[in-house]
C-alpha cells in the first residue's frame, strides 16, 4: 500500500472551490507533485455508471479549478486526472466504443482504471 507521507508534493482531500458560475465544486483527493504536476483522482460510486462525455464534462471542472489557482500562483504545472470505476463506462461493450473513448480521455489527460 503506497503512503502519502515522505511523497513529494502536497496532497489535498475534499477540495472545494467556487466556479465562475457560482457553483460549488469539489475535487475527491488530488497532489500536487514535483516537478509541478497536479494529480487529480475521481472515486466514482459503485452503483455509478457513466458515459465518457459525462465524465470528461466533470472533471474538466476540476482541471479547470486546479488551473485557475495554479495560474494565480504563477505555476504552469500540468494536470493529470485519473478516474477509479467499478463498472466500465458506457458506451465500452464494443471495441469501438472502447477505442472512441480511450481518445477522448487521451485528449485531455485523464485515464479511467477500474477497480472491484
Amino acid at each position: 500500500m503506497h503512503s502519502w507521507r515522505g511523497a513529494l508534493g502536497r496532497p489535498y482531500v475534499n477540495y472545494q472551490w467556487l466556479s465562475e458560475e457560482g457553483k460549488r465544486g469539489l475535487i475527491d483527493i488530488g497532489h500536487e507533485t514535483s516537478p509541478r504536476k497536479h494529480i487529480i483522482i475521481e472515486l466514482k460510486s459503485t452503483n455509478e455508471r457513466t458515459r465518457t462525455l459525462k465524465l470528461l464534462d466533470q472533471v474538466g471542472k476540476y482541471s479547470q479549478a486546479v488551473r485557475e489557482e495554479a495560474r494565480k500562483a504563477k505555476d504552469s504545472s500540468t494536470i493529470e486526472t485519473i478516474c477509479f470505476v467499478e463498472t466500465e463506462l458506457k458506451g465500452w461493450e464494443t471495441i469501438e466504443g472502447r477505442e472512441d473513448s480511450g481518445r477522448m480521455l487521451q485528449a485531455n489527460n485523464v485515464r479511467v482504471v477500474s477497480y472491484q
